[in-house]
């Protein structure tokens, strides 16, 4: 069970920050390495920022629609912090299910309010059936900073998603084709979230804090930008006031970090585009080359006649291995 973080410890790192250093080596506003895998299926990603581990996965299903917004297809967030459970520092901190539900709403509210996501192109046909596109979010290891981390995952696999083609056999009758190919989700832009955390009133500020630097933290403050300086969300949950000079340096620190953060996304959806490219290639090229059927029964049939029609004589002789030669025959030694 983790303890809670002793006062020496606290003062150990409120002194750090104030000359500018951090326990981990980073500067103040330096994030963390991100490393992205992912999965076998489509909409499977795991997601490490630092030591903080996020596994996400989408499921599809063809619904009816809201009667109030016939044109729209749905998306939810779940997220599970069932890893929490048992951790008495982050209880004390979060309240997992208030933690949950707050993270859950800053995705809706990035995600679905800026429009990340076209609700229209989730519709097959109006009225009738639409897309419905759930985001389960795990977390596996907390290290701090979840919120960046957690929205990080969901929108590495909305992008790495795609949906098979589904089409009309007449009135309510609907079919989907698994095995065409499949489209992605129409995107618009990619949000960036990025949380800051703040000490001494807001005299000192840093960039993906840490677990340890939450739990000493005065507040912190969460705004989404995309590569168009867009500012598309800020969330400030209490904890000591900050000026709008303060708040207005951070939206530039963000336009910075969000065209860093992004080019890191893109790459990583390139490279496993063209590794799912390759693996396509490669079945392609076992299928085109892989004999028919049939000459591939005839072949193995033709093997086992080979060896059907090799005899090996045997006697009871095979019992002892001294007096048998490899056609099992005996071995008549003269004295």
């Amino acid at each position: 069970m983790a303890q809670f973080i002793s006062k020496n410890n606290e003062e150990f790192i409120r002194k750090s920050l104030d000359e500018g250093l951090r326990l981990d080596g980073r500067g103040l506003l330096d994030g963390r390495i991100i490393q992205i895998v992912f999965g076998d299926k489509l909409g499977q990603v795991e997601v490490c920022l630092g030591k903080t581990r996020i596994y996400a996965n989408i499921t599809s299903n063809l619904v009816e629609p809201n009667p109030s917004r016939p044109n729209e297809g749905f998306m939810k967030f779940g997220v599970d912090l069932s890893v929490l459970s048992n951790d008495e520092q982050a209880l004390s901190q979060h309240r997992m299910h208030r933690y949950s539900a707050e993270i859950s709403k800053v995705l809706e509210n990035i995600i679905k309010a800026t429009k990340v996501v076209d609700a229209e192109s989730l519709v097959v046909q109006a009225n009738k059936l639409v897309w419905s596109i759930y985001v389960q979010l795990s977390v596996v290891n907390n290290d701090g900073n979840l919120i960046d981390a957690l929205y990080l995952a969901a929108i590495l696999a909305l992008l790495s998603h795609k949906t098979p083609i589904v089409t009309s056999e007449g009135g309510d009758r609907f079919s989907v084709k698994p095995d065409t190919t499949k489209y992605p989700l129409s995107v618009a832009h990619i949000p960036i979230a990025m949380t800051f955390a703040f000490f001494n009133e807001g005299e000192t500020i840093i960039f993906d804090p840490t677990r340890e630097e939450e739990e000493i933290m005065d507040g912190r403050i969460t705004v989404a930008m995309n590569i168009y300086r867009d500012l598309c969300y800020l969330q400030k949950p209490g904890g000591a006031p900050l000026s709008a000079d303060v708040i207005l340096r951070l939206v530039d620190v963000c336009s910075l970090k969000a065209a860093e953060i992004t080019k890191v996304i893109r790459e990583a959806i390139e490279a496993n585009s063209k590794k799912v490219m390759s693996l396509r290639m490669n079945e392609y090229l076992l299928k085109a080359f892989a004999p028919p059927p049939d000459e591939a029964m005839q072949t193995e049939s033709s093997i086992i006649s080979d060896f059907e029609s090799c005899l090996l004589y045997t006697s009871d002789a095979a019992d002892d291995l001294l007096c048998v030669d490899l056609g099992g025959r005996r071995i008549i030694k003269k004295k």
